[in-house]
């Protein structure tokens, strides 16, 4: 667990700047914020609210989980967050132990076998954000501050006999309650396999550490089936040990921390969860354990008055989990007025690019008066500057400061950035975001930047009739090199031959319509549609006859032929 002040502090000047001249200079480390928003000196005094901040601080509002795509702000708000609220708790992902849970020998083998899991990973989660929320609100750190609880717990035992079975829980793992997160995991995982073990026969019990070996292990008739009997009783005894998980005492809790623990409405606490898309990977299990996070955080949230857990999570990986989980009670229509769905406006990037430049100016005293416009050039490439810039980002914060990073730099020891400053800093800022989608899209579509890159020296807009038989070229020809045998190379291999021969190319431009890399014109009266931009849904029936356009932010890097300055993409 994380607590307030995860910033850097450091004294460390943020601009450099010519001592001997009374004009603002650009320094060759000049920047107006970091891609990390823990690692943002400037966050706090320059954070813009888009609107999302309100709702989550509204401890009452049913919106709680943070979803946005990279860049967007998600982390931004946490932290805003918490320097705001005096009693937030910061759960880091990797304490959760999802790796730890995904490669349980026990845990793996009955989701395998068809045993659903949901009630014991409610338990978990539920225990995770209890047991939390009680060492913050008692300050529970050693064994004296545990004792001390231990005996207001049964006190409070005396005094109402109806909390017999949440005093009871507490009781039993009030030795643990120091631990870190991690820690809490697997004891409440190994208990559960404890009584697996417990319940099974002596040949059960030696098969348990190698479960999802005992096929393999069969080399005879009889030893498989064996193996076979063998596995059937641990099912069955699986499926009796997670029935007999006792909710009572969960709920009871749940009702003391409404009454008693959280009833003091001045003391309001946060529970936040981010990052939890870093390193991930395609797990079936995965899924299945960020469903039970999903659900356990909006019954608290909507039980306990006083607190609010609070998720952020990216946008596919959200998609993914509904996709992945789908049952007649997990849908997402259901879970949709939870969302605090980050969009940004260029209006809105903006205010942000500028709050932050003046900030930057303002720590360097200047002859006169200087403003962001006063750093800027005239004209770029035919537009203002800030449209120039706002244009060749997918409306996320990240991209903008980036890309004004860039071009500081590009113009170090000048006091203003030349047009041809932004497009020397373009070169590079193109390039990361070829790569940043690699990395933002590489787990759903591990070719994602081969598909990408069969753009190369396309022009900035066309038809799916204009490049059809060029796409399908190159399409060929990465097949044929063999790359991983992923989504996107299945649906080549497998759509090539049809008798439409723009139905494989429709199908790949829809996924790099997902992704942002290609906005869509459905007719020549109608705006540009992008993905990231709301409403972003365009009619199938429309495709057809529609102009593609390709990102700007991608022009540079994949040497695009540009439309018309006077054209814009917002």
């Amino acid at each position: 667990m994380a607590k307030k002040g995860r910033r850097g502090q450091g004294k460390s000047s943020i601009i450099n700047v010519n001592r001997q001249a009374n004009d603002f200079r650009f320094g060759g480390t000049t920047n107006v914020g970091t891609a990390d928003a823990e690692q943002d000196r400037l966050l706090s005094d320059t954070f813009y609210d888009n609107g999302a901040l309100e709702l989550v601080l509204q401890v009452d509002s049913p919106e709680s989980i943070i979803v946005g795509r990279t860049g967007a702000g998600k982390t931004a708000l946490i932290e805003r967050l918490n320097d705001i609220k005096p009693r937030v708790i910061n759960i880091n992902p990797e304490e959760l132990a999802l790796g730890y849970l995904v490669d349980s020998t026990l845990l793996r083998f009955f989701y395998d076998s068809g045993i659903k899991m949901d009630m014991f990973y409610k338990l978990l989660w539920n225990h995770i954000f209890i047991v939390e929320i009680l060492k913050v609100r008692y300050d529970i750190n050693n064994e004296v501050s545990r004792a001390g609880i231990l005996d207001r717990f049964k006190d409070l035992w005396t005094r109402n006999r109806g909390r017999s079975e949440a005093v009871n829980y507490l009781l039993d793992w009030g030795d643990k309650f120091w631990l870190g997160t991690e820690a809490r995991v697997r004891e409440v995982v190994n208990k559960l396999e404890n009584q697996v073990q417990e319940s099974v026969s002596a040949d059960a019990k030696k098969a348990i550490p190698g479960l999802i070996d005992l096929s393999a292990k069969a080399d005879k008739k009889n030893d498989t089936k064996v193996g076979e009997e063998i596995k059937a009783e641990i099912i069955t005894r699986g499926r009796e040990v997670v029935s007999r998980i006792q909710t009572q005492r969960i709920q009871e809790l749940i009702r003391l921390l409404q009454d008693e623990v959280l009833s003091d409405r001045q003391k309001q606490f946060f529970i936040t969860i981010d990052k939890l898309d870093e390193n991930w990977v395609n797990d079936e299990l995965r899924y299945q354990l960020l469903k039970s996070l999903i659900e356990v955080s909006r019954d608290l949230n909507n039980r306990v008055d006083n607190l609010k857990i609070v998720i952020a999570l990216r946008q596919d990986l959200i998609a993914r989990v509904f996709e992945k989980t789908q049952d007649s009670g997990f849908q997402e229509e259901k879970f949709k007025s939870l969302y605090i769905d980050l969009f940004w406006s260029s209006r809105e990037l903006e205010n942000l690019l500028e709050l932050r430049v003046n900030k930057v100016i303002s720590n360097r005293p200047t002859a006169r008066s200087i403003t962001m416009r006063d750093v800027l050039p005239q004209l770029v490439g035919g537009k203002k500057p800030l449209e120039y810039l706002i244009n060749r980002t997918m409306l996320r914060p990240r991209d903008l400061i980036i890309f004004f990073n860039n071009c500081a730099r590009a113009a170090a020891g000048k006091s203003v950035i030349g047009a041809q400053d932004i497009f020397q800093a373009e070169i590079e800022y193109s390039q990361s975001r070829f790569e940043a989608l690699g990395y933002e899209w590489g787990t759903d579509y591990p070719n994602i930047t081969n598909l990408i890159e069969l753009l190369r020296k396309y022009p900035a807009s066309f038809t799916i009739s204009d490049v059809a038989d060029k796409f399908r070229e190159s399409a060929l020809d990465f097949v044929t090199r063999n790359p991983k045998h992923d989504y996107i190379y299945s649906l080549i291999n497998d759509r090539y031959t049809d008798n439409d021969p723009r139905i494989v190319v429709e199908l790949c431009f829809d996924i790099l319509y997902k992704i942002g890399v290609l906005g869509i014109k459905p007719s020549g009266q109608s705006n540009i549609y992008w993905s990231f931009k709301r409403p972003s849904y365009v009619s199938p029936s429309a495709k057809a006859k529609a102009i593609y356009y390709i990102h700007p932010c991608l022009w540079s890097a994949l040497s695009i032929i540009p439309i018309e300055a006077k054209v814009g993409v917002y």
